[in-house]
């Protein structure tokens, strides 16, 4: 019976979090992208994080995959301003021309992102 109740106390152990994972920040960040049918987030990694007491702060890689040929497609690429206004910042500061982007395209992102322990687990902060 001892080893019962271990073999649950340590698998109870192990369920626990203590620290946020990328899959408690990836929902956020799908929805960010979702007003932007160019691009979808693709390949989310956590490179590392810091705990501050009040506040996790999880550095994270991800990519942008294009979902359309840019070429030709520019008139409608302006209709979105948000979206377009984002993404040729991103392109710009990566030197890449819009115009030579193709389908399947990736652009990589990295950021810092502060998180928080809630009710129901880890989110944005």
């Amino acid at each position: 019976m001892k080893k019962i109740a271990i073999v649950i106390l340590a698998l109870a152990a192990v369920g626990c979090s203590s620290k946020p994972e990328i899959s408690d920040l990836q929902p956020s960040l799908v929805e960010g992208w979702i007003d932007c049918p160019y691009v979808k987030p693709v390949n989310f990694k956590k490179l590392n994080g810091v705990d501050n007491k009040n506040v996790y702060v999880m550095k994270i890689s991800y990519e942008l995959e294009f979902q359309v040929n840019m070429e030709g497609n520019v008139q409608g690429f302006s209709r979105q301003k948000v979206c377009t206004q984002v993404l040729e910042d991103l392109l710009i500061a990566r030197k890449i021309p819009l115009l030579t982007i193709k389908r399947g395209f990736l652009v990589p992102i990295e950021g810092d992102f502060d998180m928080v322990k809630s009710e129901k687990g880890w989110i944005p902060k």
